[in-house]
């Protein structure tokens, strides 16, 4: 059991709110709003306590305050023991609001400050970034969705700034019939109106608007849960999350052979357009996310009775492949181990990318793909050049993210079992991601069985 007090915003110009952070058995954090500020320049980060003087006797009367509230949750916390209760969040938190009549520092009883929508979206991401608020399976919010949060809530901002539309909390409880209607009208306007944002103003297409819906939900999800909020379900019945089937760039059997078996090609490449060779071979082999890609050091090489195996632990997953090399990929380590900290010594996506494009150049895959996007359920066409309306090439379109889903389609291509490649690429049995690769697979396979059987017709 653990108690600390920390700010709403420690980087505030201004008097922030100061919360309670209650971590109990079974790893359970509740917070709470002591309804009490401070700016940030009063406070004393490591004591968790307001920085009290002589000549400050309001800070003083302050800490006495949050010692009262310390003092209060370990009391209605032991209760609950002595009682058999099972101290939930909620039970916690609601026990302890029946208790907030301390005196302020000033001596009046402190009057509830309510968050507004956007302050508890500010929260939403301060909890994510404390640890304080966890996935449901116990790991951290990851840097990459906090800057997602905070995504949203510069966009939510910038509406209401506009004055278009004022996001407010929505509480059901003791609503009439007639004001449950209002309520819903409410929110699908407000769906409306932050969609034609990302659409209109933004120009994004639909995974992408899909995504920021998620996190919308999520967020509705935490007012509900976490902060006691009855905002009902209108999140998830008038919050439609669309969706579209974004077209997997892969480069072929043959062309992989091309790139790892040419002597020509490999006779022409420059330094740099060698070493990003090897790296995209390697990739396009081993299915591993370009972050564990980048990361590979001698310790992931592992030789076994004769094979040698490379040995990851997923930065993302956490989960640990081990995959048997074939020659030409222990060829590639052999070239490049021990000259760099890394084994390709490469960490930037922008250089990655951009060297992979001329790799790709160099290589005349100068193909016309006709790029599709949808919007709003449409399909539409993505041009290079919108004014000659010339389509992209694989030049154009190759990135680090071809590597890994070019290594699960060859595998399904080549007849590798579906669950042997899934336990390489670390999808899931109903992975919706993975069934596109099954999809591709696929289609090559038509293809060339057509190949096969227009041949068949010209035989004597």
């Amino acid at each position: 059991m653990t108690i600390n007090f920390y700010l709403h915003d420690r980087n505030s110009r201004k008097s922030t709110l100061i919360f309670l952070h209650f971590r109990f058995p079974t790893n359970q954090l509740m917070v709470f709003s002591t309804r009490q500020k401070i700016d940030p320049k009063q406070w004393n980060f490591k004591k968790k306590r307001a920085k009290a003087s002589k000549s400050k006797p309001h800070l003083s009367s302050l800490n006495s305050l949050l010692n009262k509230v310390e003092n209060e949750i370990t009391s209605i916390y032991q209760d609950c023991i002595s009682s058999d209760l099972t101290p939930s969040k909620g039970l916690l938190r609601q026990r302890l609001s029946e208790r907030m009549k301390f005196d302020s520092p000033t001596g009046k009883t402190p009057q509830k400050q309510a968050l507004s929508f956007l302050d508890y979206f500010d929260l939403f991401i301060s909890e994510s970034e404390g640890h304080s608020r966890l996935q449901k399976n116990g790991k951290v919010i990851s840097s990459s969705t906090i800057k997602s949060y905070e995504a949203v809530r510069k966009h939510l901002s910038d509406i209401q700034r506009s004055g278009s539309f004022k996001f407010q909390l929505k509480d059901i409880s003791n609503k009439s019939e007639h004001e449950l209607v209002e309520i819903k009208k409410y929110y699908k306007k407000f769906y409306k109106v932050y969609t034609d944002y990302l659409y209109d103003t933004l120009d994004c297409f639909d995974n992408t608007v899909g995504k920021r819906i998620k996190l919308l939900r999520s967020f509705f999800n935490y007012l509900i849960e976490e902060k006691g909020i009855n905002m009902g379900s209108f999140h998830k019945s008038e919050f439609y999350i669309p969706k579209e089937d974004v077209p997997i760039v892969v480069i072929s059997p043959e062309q992989l052979h091309y790139l790892i078996y040419d002597s020509e090609l490999n006779k022409s490449l420059t330094p740099r357009l060698s070493l990003s060779r090897d790296l995209f071979v390697f990739g396009c082999t081993v299915a591993l996310r370009i972050s564990d890609l980048c990361n590979l050091t001698e310790k992931n090489i592992s030789v076994e009775k004769g094979n040698t195996y490379l040995i990851v632990k997923s930065q993302k997953t956490k989960t640990t492949t081990k995959v048997k090399l074939p020659s030409y990929a222990i060829d590639i380590i052999n070239r490049n181990i021990g000259k760099r900290s890394t084994i390709f010594g490469r960490s930037n996506l922008n250089v990655i990318n951009t060297d992979l494009r001329e790799l790709a150049k160099h290589c005349n895959w100068n193909k016309p793909i006709i790029k599709t996007r949808c919007k709003r359920g449409q399909e539409v066409v993505i041009y290079k050049d919108d004014s000659t309306q010339s389509h992209f090439s694989l030049s154009d379109l190759i990135s680090s993210h071809t590597m890994r889903r070019t290594a699960i389609t060859i595998s399904l291509m080549l007849g590798m079992p579906e669950h042997a490649v899934r336990e390489l690429s670390g999808h899931s049995p109903n992975s919706v991601e993975f069934f596109k690769y099954v999809k591709l697979s696929q289609s090559y396979m038509d293809d060339q069985y057509d190949s096969v059987i227009e041949k068949l017709k010209g035989v004597k």
